[in-house]
């Protein structure tokens, strides 16, 4: 019997955490087998674009530039902000 949702997490790292005003936020999504692009999309909404602007995605401790790859609840998804400095 399949789940009737997900709920996936998604960590905020750097400006973006501050800019937001959190460190992680949750999203539920209606069926498992969710695509990393699905929830980027939904990070967009909810951050005004702001995850594009440069920042790392990483996926389990990976950086991923392929955002067509499948997570679920227990998928490590964490968006780093872009670092400035030197």
């Amino acid at each position: 019997m399949a789940k009737a949702s997900t709920k996936i997490t998604v960590k905020l790292a750097g400006q973006i955490a501050t800019d937001v005003g959190k460190a992680s936020i949750g999203l539920i999504f209606p069926s498992s087998g969710v695509k990393l692009q699905t929830v980027l999309e939904q990070v967009d909404k909810l951050t005004n674009g702001r995850w594009r602007n440069g920042h790392i995605i990483a996926v389990n401790n990976e950086h991923v530039i392929d955002y067509n790859v499948n997570v679920d609840e227990d998928s490590d998804i964490l968006v780093i902000s872009p670092m400035a400095g030197g």
